[in-house]
């Protein structure tokens, strides 16, 4: 067994990328030496996903990139339009959302600890003041009815199925240290803006997403049912595009018990809304989210 068996091969390269290949061969034969300095410690990489953080005990595996999304192009009023079709009322004009985005966008950008984030794909999503919360469960059934019917107005010769249809009231809870309750708590009060990142998990397991998260900056928000959902009635196109878009993990929430945990995924001609047994897997093709609120 190797000595460093915990390194995997995408940490070597990111090593060997930081010192560049010239200067890593000289330090390995004793040409020159190193001293390091400690700095703000970066929490995203050159692609936008999460660096594991030191001493991360679950499983994570490299992300493979034929799992991928694509940016959209800006189109607020098109986006709000989606959520019209929905049956939602928005209560926010395309102006505002488009300004409240960029204000939340800016706050990134300007933080050098997790600008990288917006290497990767950031998608702007609304949720109205709605919803009784309380029952969580019920709610989740309700967004899901309506990303359904959204994925399936975006490609009509294509199905989507929620498996666990009729069994979520009531059977879904919050994950500790996952910050979800501060997202019902804005709901319950006000419409929201926010950014969702819905790749920036990739590779990580359910168990690993749920422990990474508490050594976060305090204005992240471990991914779960209702942004998610959200972000398949609004995107649709990018989300569900095809096979090769990653797994959504809702790993802020567990669904009967903390064996269970609740996902979305497309394929090629469907796509569905299921639960989940293996959380402490590492799984290429599947990504949890992280949800920033305006």
């Amino acid at each position: 067994m190797a000595k460093y068996g915990n390194w995997t091969q995408g940490q070597f390269e990111a090593l060997i990328n930081i010192l560049g290949e010239e200067n890593a061969l000289a330090l390995i034969q004793g040409d020159v030496e190193v001293t390091f300095q400690l700095c703000a410690r970066k929490f995203f990489d050159k692609n936008g996903r999460r660096i594991p953080p030191r001493g991360l005990v679950a499983a994570v595996c490299d992300s493979n990139p034929n799992y991928r999304l694509n940016q959209p192009n800006s189109d607020y009023a098109g986006r709000l339009a989606r959520l019209q079709q929905a049956g939602f009322t928005v209560g926010i004009s395309a102006d505002e959302f488009e300004a409240r985005t960029s204000a939340l966008l800016s706050v990134v950008e300007q933080n050098e600890q997790i600008k990288n984030l917006l290497k990767g794909v950031y998608l702007p999503i609304v949720i109205q003041q709605q919803m009784n919360i309380a029952n969580l469960g019920e709610v989740t059934e309700k967004l899901v009815e309506a990303a359904g019917a959204s994925y399936c107005r975006q490609f009509p010769n294509r199905s989507f199925t929620n498996h666990r249809k009729g069994e979520l009231a009531g059977q879904i809870s919050i994950v500790e240290g996952s910050r979800y309750e501060r997202l019902i708590k804005k709901i319950a009060s006000d419409l929201v803006v926010g950014i969702y990142f819905p790749a920036c998990l990739q590779g990580f397991s359910v168990h690993a997403q749920r422990e990474q998260a508490t050594t976060l900056p305090e204005g992240f928000i471990l991914s779960g049912p209702l942004e998610t959902a959200m972000g398949w009635t609004m995107y649709p196109d990018v989300l569900g595009r095809d096979w090769n878009t990653p797994g959504y993990d809702c790993s802020a929430v567990q669904w009967r018990s903390a064996d269970y945990s609740l996902y979305f995924k497309a394929y090629d001609g469907s796509a569905a809304f299921d639960y989940e047994t293996l959380l402490g897997s590492a799984d290429v093709p599947y990504s949890g989210g992280l949800f920033i609120l305006g």
